[in-house]
Protein backbone atom coordinates (compact mmCIF):
# COMPACT_ATOMS: atom_id res chain seq x y z
CA UNK A 1 0.00 0.00 0.00
CA UNK A 2 1.48 3.40 -0.97
CA UNK A 3 0.89 6.73 0.72
CA UNK A 4 0.13 9.28 -2.03
CA UNK A 5 -0.77 12.00 0.44
CA UNK A 6 2.90 12.72 1.26
CA UNK A 7 4.01 13.40 -2.34
CA UNK A 8 5.12 16.88 -3.27
CA UNK A 9 3.64 18.54 -6.36
CA UNK A 10 5.92 18.92 -9.38
CA UNK A 11 8.09 22.04 -9.21
CA UNK A 12 10.14 23.56 -12.00
CA UNK A 13 13.89 23.38 -11.41
CA UNK A 14 15.49 26.75 -10.80
CA UNK A 15 19.29 26.71 -11.11
CA UNK A 16 21.21 28.66 -8.46
CA UNK A 17 22.38 32.17 -9.32
CA UNK A 18 25.78 32.31 -11.02
CA UNK A 19 27.27 33.98 -7.95
CA UNK A 20 26.61 30.82 -5.91
CA UNK A 21 28.26 28.41 -8.35
CA UNK A 22 31.68 27.07 -7.49
CA UNK A 23 34.64 27.55 -9.79
CA UNK A 24 35.20 24.42 -11.90
CA UNK A 25 38.29 22.37 -11.15
CA UNK A 26 41.11 22.46 -13.68
CA UNK A 27 40.08 18.94 -14.78
CA UNK A 28 36.52 20.12 -15.46
CA UNK A 29 37.85 23.15 -17.33
CA UNK A 30 40.04 20.97 -19.52
CA UNK A 31 37.13 18.62 -20.28
CA UNK A 32 34.89 21.55 -21.19
CA UNK A 33 37.48 22.79 -23.67
CA UNK A 34 37.61 19.53 -25.58
CA UNK A 35 35.64 19.45 -28.78
CA UNK A 36 33.20 16.67 -29.71
CA UNK A 37 34.20 14.30 -32.50
CA UNK A 38 31.91 14.21 -35.51
CA UNK A 39 32.05 11.17 -37.78
CA UNK A 40 30.12 10.69 -41.01
CA UNK A 41 29.05 7.30 -42.34
CA UNK A 42 28.53 7.49 -46.07
CA UNK A 43 26.76 5.45 -48.72
CA UNK A 44 28.30 6.68 -51.94
CA UNK A 45 27.94 10.45 -52.05
CA UNK A 46 25.23 10.58 -49.36
CA UNK A 47 25.68 10.70 -45.62
CA UNK A 48 23.84 7.76 -43.97
CA UNK A 49 24.55 8.56 -40.35
CA UNK A 50 26.23 11.26 -38.27
CA UNK A 51 27.90 10.14 -35.04
CA UNK A 52 28.71 12.82 -32.46
CA UNK A 53 30.92 11.71 -29.59
CA UNK A 54 31.03 14.10 -26.65
CA UNK A 55 34.26 14.48 -24.63
CA UNK A 56 32.36 13.00 -21.66
CA UNK A 57 31.78 9.77 -23.62
CA UNK A 58 28.13 10.17 -24.61
CA UNK A 59 27.31 9.43 -28.24
CA UNK A 60 24.52 10.84 -30.38
CA UNK A 61 23.65 9.08 -33.63
CA UNK A 62 21.66 10.94 -36.27
CA UNK A 63 20.19 8.79 -39.03
CA UNK A 64 19.85 10.63 -42.34
CA UNK A 65 16.75 9.81 -44.38
CA UNK A 66 16.53 11.31 -47.86
CA UNK A 67 13.40 11.68 -49.99
CA UNK A 68 13.24 9.35 -52.97
CA UNK A 69 13.11 12.32 -55.39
Amino acid sequence: MSDTGSRQPFQRYQPPPLEQLEEPSSQETKAACLQPRVMLQRDGDRVKQIDIVCPCGNTIQVECDYDAS
